[in-house]
C-alpha cells in the first residue's frame, strides 16, 4: 500500500461523522439579588395585597416589587427580628407579617401593632393564611397553632410535646374547618366554630407524619409534602407518592392548571431540590430550563393579573419567569461556544440550520442532531463531479439553504452544494466550489441563481459542473445581493447597494435605475399574502410595494409610526399575515390585515425583557405548526406566536406613584387625604404659589414586562400637545403659573398593544395673595367705597346747596307772606276803625270803649303773629273768637257764631298760618250776614283727614251772586283780603309740602237746600303741621 493511500485512509478515519442529540430549550428568566436592592438573598414569601402592591419577605426585612424595581420597606426598629417569613391581609385591608423570631406585626397603612408571646404560641412565625370563609387569621409557629378572629386569639399547643417543637407548616380548608400539617407531628383538623383541634386519623391519606406544604388544585388534586423526600398526590385515581425531589415548601397553580412546586434540598441531602412542575400526569424538574440552578427553592408566587411567576430561593434571591412562548437553544446545547447561524429552513417537518462548520436539524419534541463537516465530507459526489476535491478541499463554512419544489433540500457551503432528497439526512455533493454557497435558488431542471457581495452567478444546470455563467460587477445584473425570493414566475433580488432587481422570462430589470424614489440600501426582502413586495433597509425602514413592472409604495414603516430600531436585519410574513421585522433593537410584529384595513400600524415590540436576547438574526422561517424559528449568533430561537401575542392580558390602568414638590419627597398624609401605602394624595390637591415645581411618577400594574409600557403625558392648562410616547414614567413641571391643571397620562404596552386606562389627576396652584380673587374683591370693594364716599359727599354737598337754596326760598316766601300780611293788616284796621267811628257817631260811648278795648287786644295779637310763619291752631281760634266778637258788636250782637274742632285734633300741637281764616270770616260777616236783619249764623269747623287740615266757614247769608265762579278766587264780591289769603296758602304749601300744590287751596260755593241758596261755604285745605313729629 502506497503512502498516498495510507494517508487517505487515516484522514477518512479522522473524519468520521460527528452526530449527537442536543439538549432541550431554555426559557427566559430574570434573576434578582442583593445587587438589585433585595434586603437579603434568602427570600421566604411573596404576597400581593388588595392595593396591587407586591410584598417580598426576606430574612433581612420587607421589600416591594413593581416588576422592575425593588424598594425596601422599613419595619419598626423595635422588632427583635427582621425575618419576614409570611404575609397575609385581612378583610379590613390590614397587612399581617409573620416574623420568625419577632411574632406578628399588623400594619394598617399608618402604624404598626405587635402581637407576641405569650399571647401567641411562639414568636417564631412560619406561615400565615387568612380564611375568608371563617373570617379569621391562621398562624403557624415553631411551637403551635393560633387562630385570630374578631380580636380573640385561640392557641393550640399539645401537652404531650410541650417541650418539643410543634412546627405548623401549612393550611388547607375544607367544608367544615381547617387542616394544618406539621413537621414531624402529623396533621390536625381545626373547627373555627367550636375551637376544637383533633388529630387526623392515622389511616387518612392526608395525615402525613411530616410535611412542609399542602395544596388543593383546581382539578381537585390534593398535594402534600412528604418530609424531605418528595410529594404525595391524592385524587380520584388514588394516592401516589413521588420521592427523590427534596422538601416541598410551596405549591402554586397558574391559569393553565400547571402546578409549580418549590423544593428545598440542603447540601447533605441526596435529593436535587429546585423548581418542579406537575401537569396532572407527570412531575418534571424544570429549574435548569429557566436558568435556575438553585437547589433550595422556598416560595412561589403567580400573579393573577400578568401570569408572571416569581420563584424565591433560600440564598440565591428570586427569579421572575417569562412563560411567553419564547424559547432558545443556546450554543452550549450544540457543543460549541458560538453558533453564528446563517440560515434556517423547514424540511420534512424538521428545522434545519446552518451554523459555521455544522448543520443542525430536529424539532422541539424529539430534540436536535448536529451534522458536522466530517459527516458531509463522507457524502458521495454527484455523478459527473470530481471526487478528489472532497479530500483536498473540505466543505468548511455552511451558509444558505433552499428547498425546491420537488422537496429537495439544498445546503450551500464555500466548497459546493449538498442536496438531500426524500426528507432524509443523506446528502449528495455538487462540486461547484463557493460559487453557489449563499443566497441561491435551484430549480428542478438544474438552473440556479446565486448572488453575494460583488458577484452574481447563473448556472444552466448544477448537474453539470462546467455549465454556469459568472457576472462580476456588471450592474445590469444583480450585484451585492443579500436576498433572493420567488414570486410566481418572477425572481426578486435585494441588493444592499443598488436596490431591487427582477428576473422574468429570461430578462433582468433594475428598479434602482428606473425608479430612483425606491431605496437602494436594501437589507432583506419578502412577500405578504397579497403578493406585495416588502423590503427592509439598512436605515430602519420597511416598505410595502405594490405592482410588478412599476412599483408603488403602499406603506412605509419607520420609527415615526412605531418601528423600534434603525437597521432591519430580516423579514418574515407568517400564515396569519403578520409581518415579523427583526432590527438591531429587537423584534417588531405588525398585523398586516389591520394595517391594510384601517391604515394604522399596531406594532408589537419584543426585546430582551421577553427573552428575545439575540438580535443578530440573519434568517427566519415558520414551520407547519405556526412556530417561528430564528437563527441568531448565540441561539436557535423558537417563538410560539399564540402564546406571545394572543395571550389574554387583563386591563391595566395608569396609577399615580408619587408627587415631589420642589424636587423633594413629602409626606402627603400631613397635607391632605392620602394613600399611606403608596404615599400619594387621593383627592385633588391645592398647593401654594411657591410649591410650583412638581415631579409626578406613575406606574401600571404589570409585573411581567413593565419595560414594555410607554407613556405619553399631557398637562391640561399648560401643554399644547401630548408628549411623544417613551419609557419614562416620570415628568417634571417647573415654575408652573397659578391655575387649575389636569395631568393626563396615557400608556400602551408595546408588546400586547392592550389599551391601558389613562391617568387623570387634577390639581391646583394657588396664586400669590396679591393675585387672588379676594384681594381683587377687596380692591374693588375699596374702590367702590371710595366712589361711594365721593359720590355721597357730592350728594350731601348738593343737598346742602339745595337746602340753602330752599332756606333762601323759604325766607323769600316768608318775606312775601309778611308783605301780604302787611297789605292785609291796613285793610283790617280800616274796617275796625270804621266800626268804632260808627259807634262814636251814634254817641254810644260804652260800646265804643268796649269795642276799642277788644280791638286793642286784637291789634296786639295781630302784631305778635305778624312776624310768625305759623301759629298754633289754638291761637288762631282765640284770634277768631275776638274778631267775631268785635264784628258782632258792630252788628248789634245778632250773630250766632259756632266754632267746631274735630275729634283727635290737638289745637296745642297743630300749626297753621296766622290769620288764614279771618279774611273769609270777615267776608261772611260783611257780605253774607250784614245785609240780614236777624238770624245771622256763622259756623267755623276744623277737621283733619290724614295729612290734610280742612277748615270750613259757613254762613246763612244771601249767597253768591254768580255761582259759576264760586270756585275761583276772583269772583265779583271777593275782597282783597281773600286774594291775599289765597296767595298766602300757595306760598305756604310750597314751603311745607314741596311741589304738590293742587291738593291744597280754597274753594267757595253756595249752600243750597231745596233749590234755594242758604248761604256760602268756604273750604280751606292746608297741610298738617305737627310740631310733635317735627321734633
Amino acid at each position: 500500500m502506497s503512502n498516498y493511500h495510507l494517508k487517505k485512509i487515516i484522514l477518512l478515519c479522522l473524519l468520521l461523522p460527528m452526530v449527537f442529540q442536543a439538549a432541550s430549550q431554555q426559557c427566559h428568566s430574570v434573576h434578582y439579588t442583593l445587587r438589585d436592592g433585595l434586603s437579603s438573598n434568602r427570600v421566604r414569601t411573596f404576597f400581593k395585597d388588595s392595593r396591587d402592591i407586591l410584598w417580598v419577605g426576606t430574612d433581612a426585612g420587607l421589600s416591594t416589587y413593581d416588576g422592575e424595581k425593588i424598594r425596601r420597606f422599613a419595619l419598626p426598629a423595635a422588632l427583635e427580628s427582621q425575618k419576614v417569613w409570611a404575609i397575609a391581609e385581612d378583610s379590613m385591608g390590614n397587612l399581617w407579617m409573620g416574623i420568625f423570631g419577632g411574632g406578628l406585626v399588623k400594619y394598617d397603612g399608618r402604624e404598626f401593632t405587635f402581637l407576641t408571646s405569650p399571647r401567641l404560641s411562639s414568636n417564631e412565625v412560619r406561615v400565615l393564611k387568612y380564611s375568608e370563609r371563617f373570617n379569621g387569621l391562621l398562624v403557624g409557629t415553631q411551637y403551635g397553632f393560633n387562630y385570630i378572629s374578631e380580636g380573640e386569639i385561640f392557641s393550640f399547643v399539645p401537652d404531650d410535646i410541650i417541650n418539643n417543637r410543634f412546627l405548623v407548616m401549612s393550611f388547607i380548608e375544607n367544608h367544615d374547618g381547617i387542616i394544618f400539617h406539621t413537621f414531624s407531628n402529623g396533621a390536625f383538623h381545626f373547627n373555627p366554630l367550636t375551637k376544637q383541634v383533633k388529630p387526623l386519623p392515622e389511616s387518612s391519606p392526608l395525615n402525613v407524619p411530616s410535611s412542609s406544604a399542602s395544596f388543593i388544585s383546581s382539578r381537585g388534586d390534593t398535594l402534600i409534602g412528604l418530609s424531605k423526600s418528595g410529594l404525595r398526590i391524592i385524587n380520584q385515581e388514588g394516592v401516589k407518592d413521588f420521592h427523590d425531589m427534596g422538601q416541598v415548601f410551596d405549591i402554586k397553580e397558574d391559569k393553565n392548571g400547571l402546578l409549580w412546586i418549590a423544593v428545598w434540598s440542603y447540601h447533605d441531602m441526596n435529593e436535587p431540590g429546585g423548581l418542579f412542575t406537575y401537569n396532572g400526569k407527570k412531575i418534571n424538574r424544570v429549574g435548569p430550563d429557566w436558568g435556575i440552578e438553585a437547589s433550595m427553592v422556598w416560595g412561589i408566587f403567580i400573579d393573577p393579573v400578568s401570569d408572571a411567576i416569581l420563584v424565591g430561593t433560600d440564598g440565591s434571591g428570586f427569579f421572575k419567569l417569562f412563560d411567553n412562548g419564547i424559547g432558545r437553544y443556546p450554543a452550549s446545547a450544540f457543543d460549541t461556544n458560538m453558533l453564528n447561524i446563517y440560515d434556517v429552513a423547514i424540511f420534512n417537518g424538521n428545522i434545519w440550520a446552518t451554523a459555521e462548520d455544522r448543520v443542525i436539524y430536529g424539532n422541539a419534541t424529539d430534540g436536535f442532531r448536529v451534522l458536522d463537516e466530517n459527516y458531509f465530507m463522507q457524502r458521495k459526489m454527484y455523478p459527473g463531479h470530481r471526487i478528489d476535491s472532497l479530500v483536498i478541499h473540505p466543505p468548511g463554512k455552511f451558509l444558505s439553504m433552499y428547498e425546491d419544489k420537488e422537496q429537495n433540500l439544498w445546503v450551500g457551503s464555500v466548497n459546493g452544494l449538498f442536496r438531500s432528497s426524500g426528507g432524509s439526512a443523506e446528502f449528495s455533493r455538487f462540486n461547484l466550489g463557493k460559487r453557489f454557497s449563499e443566497n441561491f435558488i435551484v430549480f428542478p431542471d438544474g438552473r440556479a441563481f446565486s448572488g453575494s457581495w460583488s458577484f452574481f452567478r447563473i448556472a444552466d444546470s448544477v448537474f453539470a459542473s462546467d455549465r454556469f455563467n459568472f457576472y462580476d460587477y456588471q450592474i445590469q445584473y444583480p450585484t451585492d445581493v443579500n436576498r433572493i425570493i420567488q414570486r410566481g414566475n418572477e425572481l426578486w433580488f435585494s441588493s444592499f447597494t443598488y436596490g431591487l432587481y427582477r428576473y422574468n422570462a429570461g430578462e433582468f430589470r433594475w428598479y434602482g435605475n428606473e425608479q430612483p424614489e425606491l431605496p437602494k440600501n436594501l437589507s432583506t426582502l419578502c412577500t405578504d399574502r397579497q403578493n406585495n413586495l416588502i423590503t427592509g433597509t439598512h436605515d430602519g425602514r420597511v416598505l410595502i410595494l405594490k405592482g410588478s413592472d412599476t412599483l408603488t409604495i403602499k406603506y412605509e414603516l419607520n420609527h415615526n409610526n412605531g418601528i423600534v430600531g434603525n437597521e432591519v436585519f430580516w423579514l418574515l410574513n407568517d400564515r396569519e399575515n403578520r409581518l415579523w421585522i427583526g432590527t438591531n433593537m429587537g423584534l417588531n410584529i405588525i398585523d398586516l390585515d389591520d394595517l391594510y384595513r384601517d391604515g394604522h400600524a399596531r406594532i408589537h415590540h419584543v426585546n430582551e425583557s421577553e427573552g428575545y436576547l439575540d438580535y443578530l438574526v440573519r434568517s427566519a422561517v415558520e414551520d407547519e405548526n405556526g412556530i417561528i424559528w430564528l437563527g441568531g449568533t448565540d441561539n436557535l430561537i423558537r417563538i410560539d406566536p399564540k402564546r406571545l401575542l394572543t395571550k389574554p392580558v387583563p386591563k391595566a390602568k395608569v396609577e399615580l406613584a408619587g408627587i415631589a414638590i420642589n424636587f423633594k419627597e413629602v409626606r402627603w398624609d400631613t397635607i391632605t387625604q392620602a394613600n399611606n401605602w403608596r404615599n400619594v394624595p387621593v383627592v385633588k390637591v391645592t398647593l401654594g404659589y411657591k410649591q410650583n415645581n412638581l415631579t409626578f411618577t406613575y406606574t401600571t400594574d404589570n409585573l411581567l414586562n413593565p419595560g414594555k409600557v410607554v407613556y405619553s403625558h399631557y398637562l391640561q392648562g399648560l401643554s399644547l400637545e401630548p408628549s411623544v410616547y417613551s419609557n419614562l414614567n416620570e415628568v417634571s413641571f417647573t415654575n408652573l403659573p397659578p391655575g387649575r391643571y389636569i395631568l393626563r397620562v396615557e400608556a400602551v404596552n408595546t408588546l400586547s398593544q392592550n389599551d391601558i386606562t389613562p391617568l387623570s389627576y387634577p390639581f391646583r396652584i394657588l396664586p400669590p395673595w396679591w393675585r387672588t380673587w379676594y384681594f381683587y374683591t377687596t380692591i374693588v370693594v375699596m374702590v367702590l367705597l371710595i366712589i361711594y364716599y365721593v359720590a355721597r359727599m357730592r350728594i350731601l354737598r348738593v343737598k346742602k346747596l339745595e337746602q340753602v337754596k330752599l332756606e333762601h326760598e323759604k325766607r323769600l316766601n316768608s318775606i312775601r307772606i309778611q308783605a301780604v300780611q302787611a297789605q292785609m293788616n291796613p285793610h283790617f284796621v280800616f274796617n275796625v276803625l270804621s266800626s268804632i267811628q260808627y259807634y262814636m257817631l251814634d254817641n254810644d260811648m260804652d260800646s265804643s270803649l268796649e269795642y276799642l278795648n277788644d280791638f286793642s287786644m286784637l291789634i296786639r295779637q295781630t302784631m305778635e303773629n305778624i312776624s310768625e310763619e305759623t301759629i298754633f291752631l289754638s291761637q288762631e281760634i282765640d284770634y277768631l273768637q275776638r274778631y267775631v266778637k268785635l264784628e258782632d258788636l258792630r252788628l248789634g250782637n245778632s250773630v250766632h257764631c259756632k266754632i267746631i274742632v274735630g275729634k283727635g285734633i290737638d289745637t296745642s300741637i297743630l300749626r297753621i298760618p296766622p290769620m288764614i281764616v279771618q279774611p273769609f270770616v270777615e267776608n261772611a260777616l260783611k257780605h253774607g250776614l250784614a245785609p240780614k236783619k236777624s238770624d245771622r249764623k256763622l259756623c267755623i269747623s276744623f277737621q283733619q283727614k290724614g295729612t290734610e287740615l280742612q277748615i270750613q266757614v259757613c254762613d246763612n247769608g244771601k249767597g253768591l251772586e254768580n255761582d259759576s265762579n264760586a270756585r275761583h278766587s276772583g269772583h265779583a264780591h271777593t275782597s282783597k283780603g281773600i286774594k291775599n289769603t289765597t296767595e298766602r296758602i300757595r306760598y305756604f304749601t310750597q314751603s311745607y309740602n314741596g311741589s304738590d300744590e293742587t291738593k291744597y287751596g280754597v274753594s267757595i260755593s253756595n249752600r243750597q237746600r231745596n233749590g234755594s241758596i242758604k248761604g256760602v261755604k268756604v273750604e280751606i285745605r292746608l297741610p298738617v303741621i305737627d310740631v310733635s313729629k317735627e321734633g
